[in-house]
């Protein structure tokens, strides 16, 4: 499933270039991976319930240029409907910096998708204000509040996105604990028990 392996093929693409027998090690535990859930899918189930998202960063996570990685899963009916792991275009000061950028992310990927359901005339898996859970309570604070302050003054202005919608009530931030953040298995190496766990939570499971 390409969910579950979004994190470890985007890290391992940045080597195509001069790849070491260490890279050809990682590839083929993928491919093994793959080989081993080649009979799993996605599996969705009729809840009712509106669009939901989870959000994380893993801060500084490559050594060469200190980048971040951003990662996020939004589900619909049980299952991952749109889902990320990608490096951030900017170095990021501090994990809560981090985690804004991702939610920025996540929030403009939730109001393209609000708007292709209602343009599908299912409005009612697009009513606000839709969940996005979040690990970081730094970020959380600075997205619910309007003022600038010393951590906050030298985001750049577009993330402020995130405010705007909190304070539209288009979007509701909800915190989460860490080890409950299924968008953990886009932004960082897993356990294979982790990785089984959180993939169940978006909805991948074997096909019957």
């Amino acid at each position: 499933m390409a969910q579950d392996i979004s994190f470890a093929v985007g890290r391992q693409s940045q080597f195509c270039e001069e790849p070491t027998n260490e890279d050809w090690s990682h590839v083929k535990h993928i491919l093994r991976y793959l080989k081993k859930t080649a009979n799993y899918g996605l599996h969705y189930v009729k809840t009712g319930q509106p669009i939901e998202a989870w959000v994380d960063a893993d801060w500084a996570n490559d050594v060469q240029d200190a980048r971040s990685i951003s990662g996020y899963v939004i589900k619909m009916a049980g299952g991952a409907v749109s889902w990320t792991s990608r490096k951030q275009t900017c170095v990021a000061s501090s994990t809560t910096h981090a985690e804004y950028m991702a939610l920025y992310d996540v929030i403009t990927e939730i109001i393209w998708m609000k708007s292709l359901l209602v343009e599908l005339g299912q409005a009612k898996f697009a009513n606000s204000p839709i969940i996005v859970h979040v690990d970081n309570m730094g970020a959380i604070r600075i997205a619910e509040s309007n003022q600038v302050t010393e951590r906050s003054k030298h985001f750049n202005v577009k993330f402020h996105l995130v405010r705007d919608e909190i304070k539209k009530g288009t979007m509701m931030l909800s915190h989460t604990n860490s080890k409950d953040n299924v968008a953990d298995l886009f932004t960082k190496p897993l356990s294979g028990v982790l990785t089984q766990n959180c993939s169940v939570l978006i909805g991948v499971k074997p096909i019957e």
